[in-house]
């Protein structure tokens, strides 16, 4: 009897185990989403900057002119 008890105990510790991990798992891919996403936006970012510096050093001569 205490055997069937110690097992049963064994396999619902297991059970909420495995649930936490896939919990932890759905944590991780939406953080993951979230650093993609803002990755994206910071990479959206720089290409603007570039091409804002792209277009200041074009005009800077004919700044100098005037």
């Amino acid at each position: 009897m205490l055997l069937w008890i110690l097992l049963l105990g064994l396999v619902i510790g297991l059970v909420l185990l495995l649930v936490h991990q896939g919990r932890t798992q759905s944590e991780v891919d939406e953080r993951l989403q979230e650093l993609e996403a803002e990755n994206h936006r910071l990479r959206e970012r720089v290409r603007i900057l570039e091409e804002l510096t792209l277009e200041e050093e074009k005009r800077r001569p004919f700044d100098e002119l005037q």
